[in-house]
């Protein structure tokens, strides 16, 4: 088994990013679903939950319980395509959201306990200073490999008008972004830790997946849209919990009629769209451009005010595009801030310099 902490720093608030992680992965669901034939997701669950619920296996404080299937097909790497078949190439994602703690499950049933990958994150107002923000035990903090991202960094490549190093927020003034000295003067900054733990017990294949799956499936994928969420800042920063359920139940609906077209006709999904999936096709800025108007009597002001700003991705590529190795801080620690001259995680802004937006 792999564990890796990654530690994402952000320009913004706790209570914001509550509000800015829902509407992404709305959003970015609606945009991927259905690109490819057979590709994307779809919601099968998305409510509630109360600490004696049924569906709360790890005991979890009370929050919003999530169900997602997911269709990979491409978006794994070919050494398991060649061992998996392509009916088996489906994950399903269960989320317990008990912000700021949130717990998630990936399980493959073809796989069965062959298979496990985790992801516990604490969500807190620092620049990731904490020590051990997850209480690990003493033998987890010894295998764990701390790693922070720098969502300004060069690698990944950046995607058209998702490039936090020119972005600028015209509703909150944030930004750009400059690579490895952003989170020293930028207020507020917070931190996801993520503990991510990844197995795959399958022989001659164990070592090379759950390495790829650190990288691509998890840390690359982190920064890739985590950026997105920087970048649509001015769409969800005056958006309400309400609107942002409201998007959801739209999302669930979209996602699942985008993916049975997809089957159907190929990978398209013309015409399949909501009331605030925009579109930046062209380069121009999303932060300025009005791209379609409001349909929905349903939408509410602010969803309607998001539309104004909204904006439209590629497929992601998960291309090896460096070999950047992070320097070693001890047997089970490392610091990768990519692009930062920064030596060691002590040197990070402290958490007294930053305030709530």
């Amino acid at each position: 088994m792999l564990i890796k902490e990654y530690r994402l720093l952000l320009p913004c608030s706790v209570e914001e990013y509550f509000r800015a992680q829902l509407y992404m992965v709305a959003k970015a669901a609606q945009q991927e679903t259905g690109k490819r034939a057979g590709e994307g997701l779809v919601i099968e669950e998305n409510r509630p939950y109360a600490v004696d619920d049924p569906c709360n296996d790890y005991k979890m404080p009370p929050g919003q319980y999530t169900k997602k299937i997911f269709y990979l097909k491409s978006k794994v790497p070919a050494f398991v395509r060649f061992v998996m078949p392509e009916s088996a190439l489906t994950i399903v994602e269960r989320s317990w959201n008990a912000y700021p703690h949130c717990l998630t499950i990936y399980s493959n049933e073809w796989l069965g306990d062959k298979f496990r990958l985790s992801v516990e994150t604490i969500h807190a107002q620092d620049a990731g200073t904490q020590s051990n923000p997850l209480n690990l035990p003493a033998e987890e903090v010894r295998k764990r490999q701390v790693d922070y991202i720098d969502i300004a960094c060069a690698v990944p490549r950046m995607e058209p008008n998702e490039d936090p190093t020119v972005w600028q927020s015209r509703r909150t003034g944030r930004g750009p972004l400059v690579p490895g000295r952003w989170y020293y003067d930028t207020q507020p900054v917070m931190c996801a830790y993520k503990l991510c733990k990844l197995e795959f017990r399958k022989w001659g294949l164990q070592t090379m997946v759950e390495e790829w799956g650190q990288k691509y499936g998890l840390k690359y994928t982190f920064i890739r849209y985590h950026r997105k969420l920087v970048c649509w800042m001015d769409e969800w920063i005056d958006m309400t919990i309400e609107d942002i359920r409201r998007m959801e139940e739209e999302t669930a609906a979209v996602t699942r009629q985008k993916y049975e077209h997809s089957l159907q006709y190929g990978g398209t999904h013309d015409g399949i769209e909501s009331d605030w999936e925009g579109d930046t096709s062209g380069g121009e800025d999303p932060t300025h451009v009005s791209r379609r108007s409001v349909s929905s009597s349903s939408v509410s002001p602010r969803v309607a005010n998001a539309n104004l700003v909204s904006g439209r991705t590629g497929h992601m590529d998960l291309k090896d595009e460096s070999s950047t190795t992070a320097p070693k801080l001890n047997d089970h620690q490392t610091l990768s801030i990519e692009g930062s001259s920064r030596d060691h995680p002590s040197e990070a802004p402290r958490t007294e310099a930053y305030g709530d937006a």
